[in-house]
């Protein structure tokens, strides 16, 4: 049986050590990373919960100001019938308004343009009639805070202008 010198002995017993230490320190990184990861998950539900069972449709342009993903209440909404995959690479002007150009207030283009959020109200024709709708434009940056995306939150607000209507009249 080979014996180990004990100069020897004392640096491999050091190693072991050094390596617990660093065992130790990456599970620790593990554990924090698993607990984030959790956190994100949550959040992630958050939002999905939201998306896609509030009574808004939700859009989001990359920027270059193309239609990259719709909720499904968007499509169903707001009078498109079809898959919400039909609208990938559309302007805003082509989801959202049916015009030909850019509207003056156009809050996706002053988000791009601004990086904060932009709201306009508008009334909007679809399926034969007209409804005046909400648009809030929130942008979605990078870790750098450069704009990467802006969503936004498209909500009908037709069915409450029989109340404005009431108010005006007190």
């Amino acid at each position: 049986m080979d014996t180990v010198a004990p100069d020897r002995l004392a640096e491999l017993e050091e190693q072991v050590v050094t390596l617990r230490a660093r065992l130790a320190q990456e599970e620790r990184r593990f554990r924090l990373l698993d607990n984030q990861m959790h956190v994100l998950e949550r959040e992630r539900q958050k939002l999905a919960a939201m998306v896609n069972h509030a009574d808004a449709g939700f859009v989001v342009f990359d920027i270059e100001g193309r239609v990259s993903w719709t909720n499904g209440y968007f499509v169903r909404g707001f009078g498109h019938d079809c898959h919400p995959t039909a609208f990938m690479r559309a302007s805003c002007e082509q989801a959202l308004c049916g015009r030909e150009s850019a509207c003056d207030g156009c809050p996706v283009a002053r988000t791009l343009a601004g990086g904060k959020v932009a709201h306009h109200e508008v009334d909007l024709a679809f399926d034969g009639g007209v409804r005046n709708v909400y648009l809030s434009a929130m942008p979605i940056k990078t870790m750098t805070g450069d704009i990467a995306e802006v969503m936004v939150m498209v909500q009908d607000l037709s069915d409450l202008q029989v109340l404005r209507r009431s108010k005006q009249q007190r």
